[in-house]
């Protein structure tokens, strides 16, 4: 038998897809899908990347949180 929290959890998940089903176009959903698979193989990617730089005994090369890899540029707005 399921425990409660499962049953909910699953009803919950099947009313969510039936209702992307619904109101959301199949060609949407499929650019969605593709979407998904790019950040998928983006992410696998960085994985690869650390996994392989510490078969090398280094630290993976991460920037300090905060740091961009490039200096910030100011846009000016019109209107202000």
């Amino acid at each position: 038998m399921e425990k409660p929290l499962v049953t909910w959890a699953r009803i919950v998940s099947e009313a969510g897809e039936t209702i992307v089903e619904e109101l959301v176009p199949e060609e949407a959903r499929g650019h969605f899908r593709a979407s998904l698979r790019e950040a998928l193989i983006g992410s696998r990617v960085i994985l690869d990347s650390f996994i392989e730089q510490l078969g090398e005994d280094k630290p993976p090369a991460v920037r300090p949180r905060g740091k961009s890899a490039r200096p910030a540029k100011t846009v000016e707005i019109e209107g202000n």
